[in-house]
């Protein structure tokens, strides 16, 4: 669910996916495709546009805003650069604003939050779109504030945008107020807010959720998970502890704030005896109304997607008795061990028509097919009963664009729906046609709910060119407007003209580039020592393949375009070479604090093999997946580091995933990467661990499995003996006893080796035996 992505109506139908973010952010290559993760979905109510967008490995904010406002159609595709002084960019979370798609995240490694303005207009259009950026400091996880009203005529149209961010302990947040970031650019804290003084509940850390069958979850930390707009104010929603009378527990802390004013309007803390609510999500409808969704467990209760609420009316600081909106259906594990991670991306938003409430939460799933992360998600809509719309109707258009060849006719499906039981005649109208053609309409007046076709009828003369035609619909006491656009196209594309690669010396996965003015173009490649060729179909004027190309290999490129009236010619071929690639990876993760680089440079210069370095900089800028193909064997080792970035993290985990899937071999030496990220999904799928203790100062090892015959070794530590037992799971083997237990783990399935003690404590006479025959085993 952290990769992927589906698109649902109303109905609960599935329209799109499921889909991964790797496949939407194709064209964009590099880390958006590499592991993107963290997701945002947005929709600008103003627009019409719909926003999805994913942290691109830490060093990219990867975003897509439909071209028209339909979800289901086309996407213009960005890559925002987010790896600010290096540090490694997580957690982000968006805000629709007046100016600008705004974002916040956290910057592991430079130890401060950050926020980030996008140009939406810009991007709407498709064009290069402009960004700025400003730190705030040690307040993290800035929440820009997402608004909402546009229809119900309260949205704001002037003024900062504000952004929420947490300060200090359970209930200390700071408010930031963002100005004109395109302009004057200022950006300042306007309130800073102790919730408990408001609510006088005394809360604190959250602890862990107790679940029927034991287990507990994370319940995380104190952050604010989102903030909300809604006729002025700022809603958002925590979760903290709280005693209730019988024991602590996780409660659901949140607070409405007066932007105008920077005040709070009200606080509250909804909570009861054993019940454990974590990962709050709020939002409040145009009536005033608010519901915040969470989930829930206790002892004797599955986690599960409930809700509470409160009307405008109700007393200050409380809420509703709560519902519930999916049980949880069996104990939930995962692959990390107890208390295990759960969910923290769930959202809580209301329906353009400012009255229905949406929430996506989490609950466990019964799963037979995946006992070790047995979580689903689960959508659902709420509303009140005293808050509803006017009767009126609403104007959509299948498909919003069209591309066609003068003078061909064309046609678009105008659907008129009644809300609220609307029922009277509307009367559809089009401006904008270009000269030469013509709107009929098949139906006209329309009874809502109900369709009619509007078709573009052509007699020549037309321009080309592109247009916005804008269908309007008339009724007695209402009337709305849709924009569809029209490109129109007198003959086949212009010949296109490559702008690279070309040359020598080009990387193994080029991203080609071309000019041209075609809606479609066909790249093809061919290698001419082999006469392989490669082809795809783009809508960009770029493309980067996925499998990287030979290396040392002239390769000839050409890209045909194509438009509603043909084909247009190849352009001239283009013509270049790969470099080189030597045939390992090694990647340089250690503090530098001993550095032992050395140690593995060493040992492959005394082999006779050529090899290139990687250096994380001690933190999580890893190599991606299309780097990692590039190479037969990878050599990943930590030397002394510890303390959250020894060995892969998520991003880089996932790149390895796929490349030993694509048949790669992997060594990795560390004795903290169990330390400090605990035993992955990954070490367990790929590298064949079942189970790990850390610390155990492993002082000898005696090699088996592929290392049968080596050693016992004496191990000299350059530092601190930290070394781990890794235990191997089924159809995995112990590729080194240790005088503590297993020490090093080659996998069942893949081509992978772990050593949890360092490679360079070995004596130096059995390091290249070591390597040597690891090496000979990757090449089996």
């Amino acid at each position: 669910m952290n990769n992927s992505f589906g698109i649902y109506d109303k109905a609960g139908n599935l329209l799109v996916g499921p889909t991964t973010f790797s496949t939407l952010f194709g064209p964009l290559g590099g880390d958006c495709v590499g592991f993107p993760f963290d997701p945002n979905a947005l929709y600008d109510e103003e627009a019409g546009r719909y926003i999805m967008a994913a942290d691109g490995n830490g060093n990219f904010y990867c975003v897509a805003v439909s071209q028209t406002d339909s979800a289901v159609g086309s996407w213009y595709l960005y890559a925002f650069p987010t790896n600010v002084g290096g540090a490694f960019f997580d957690y982000p979370h968006a805000g629709v604003g007046r100016d600008a798609i705004y974002m916040g995240g956290n910057m592991f490694g430079g130890g401060t939050g950050r926020v980030w303005a996008f140009d939406k207009w810009a991007m709407y259009a498709g064009l290069p779109a402009s960004a700025v950026t400003q730190a705030t400091g040690t307040d993290d996880t800035p929440q820009p504030v997402k608004l909402h009203g546009y229809d119900q005529g309260t949205w704001p149209t002037e003024g900062p945008h504000y952004i929420m961010t947490h300060r200090s302990g359970a209930n200390t947040y700071a408010m930031y107020a963002w100005t004109d970031p395109f302009g004057a650019n200022s950006l300042s804290v306007v309130g800073t807010y102790n919730l408990q003084t408001y609510h006088g509940v005394s809360v604190g850390y959250p602890v862990n959720s107790l679940q029927l069958g034991g287990g507990a979850l994370q319940a995380n930390d104190n952050r604010a998970l989102d903030f909300d707009y809604r006729n002025g104010s700022g809603w958002m929603a925590t979760v903290a502890s709280c005693n209730p009378g019988t024991g602590t527990v996780n409660c659901v802390q949140w607070a409405e704030i007066d932007l105008a004013t920077q005040t709070v309007v009200q606080a509250g803390v909804f909570s009861s005896n054993g019940d454990y609510r974590a990962f709050p999500d709020m939002a409040a409808n145009h009536c005033g109304d608010a519901v915040v969704g969470y989930t829930k467990s206790n002892a004797g209760m599955y986690p599960s997607v409930y809700a509470t609420g409160r009307e405008n009316g109700d007393p200050l600081g409380t809420m509703q008795a709560e519902v519930e909106i999916k049980a949880g259906e069996q104990r939930y594990t995962g692959y990390d061990g107890a208390p295990y991670r759960w969910g923290d991306y769930t959202g809580m938003s209301v329906d353009p028509n400012g009255v229905t409430f949406w929430y996506l939460g989490e609950y466990s799933k019964l799963d037979v097919t995946n006992q070790s992360a047995n979580w689903g998600t689960y959508i659902g809509s709420l509303s009140f009963e005293g808050c509803s719309v006017a009767p009126d109707f609403a104007l959509s258009a299948t498909p919003e664009v069209r591309n066609v060849c003068i003078p061909n006719n064309i046609n678009y499906g105008i659907n008129v729906e009644g809300l609220s039981g609307y029922a009277d005649p509307v009367t559809l109208s089009a401006s904008g046609v270009p000269t030469g053609y013509n709107a009929v309409f098949s139906v006209n007046p329309v009874i809502p709910t109900g369709s009619s076709s509007m078709n573009l009828l052509g007699s020549g003369g037309a321009s080309a060119g592109n247009y916005t035609i804008q269908v309007t619909g008339m009724g007695p006491t209402s009337t709305h407007s849709i924009d569809v656009a029209l490109n129109l196209f007198s003959g086949p594309p212009n010949l296109p003209t490559l702008v690279s690669p070309i040359g020598i010396d080009q990387p193994l996965v080029p991203t080609f580039e071309w000019n041209g003015d075609a809606l479609v173009y066909l790249i093809v490649t061919k290698n001419l020592s082999t006469g392989a060729i490669n082809y795809a179909v783009t809508s960009g004027n770029s493309y980067t393949f996925a499998t990287p190309l030979d290396p040392l290999t002239i390769y000839a490129w050409s890209v045909r375009p194509y438009n509603p009236c043909g084909a247009g010619n190849f352009a001239q071929f283009g013509f270049f070479r790969t470099q080189d690639i030597p045939p390992i990876l090694v990647v340089d993760d250690d503090d530098n604090a001993p550095d032992v680089r050395a140690t593995y440079t060493g040992a492959l210069d005394a082999l006779g093999l050529s090899y290139d370095v990687w250096d994380t900089g001690n933190s999580d800028n890893e190599p991606d997946a299309a780097t990692l193909q590039q190479y037969d064997v990878v050599i990943w080792f930590t030397g002394d580091e510890f303390g959250g970035a020894a060995g892969p993290g998520s991003a880089g985990e996932s790149a390895l995933g796929t490349y030993l899937n694509a048949g790669g071999c992997y060594l990795i030496s560390s004795q903290d990467y169990v330390y400090d990220r605990g035993v992955t999904s990954f070490m367990q799928n790929y590298l064949g661990i079942a189970s790990a203790t850390s610390d155990v100062s492993q002082t000898t090892v005696t090699g088996a499995a592929i290392y049968a015959g080596l050693g016992p070794y004496t191990l000299a530590y350059p530092f601190t003996n930290y070394s781990d037992i890794l235990n191997p799971a089924g159809g995995a083997a112990t590729g080194f006893n240790g005088n503590q237990g297993s020490a090093a783990v080659v996998s069942g399935t893949h081509k992978a080796v772990f050593m949890g003690f360092p490679y360079e404590a070995i004596p130096a006479a059995g390091r290249g035996p070591v390597l040597s025959t690891t090496l000979n085993w990757c090449n089996q």
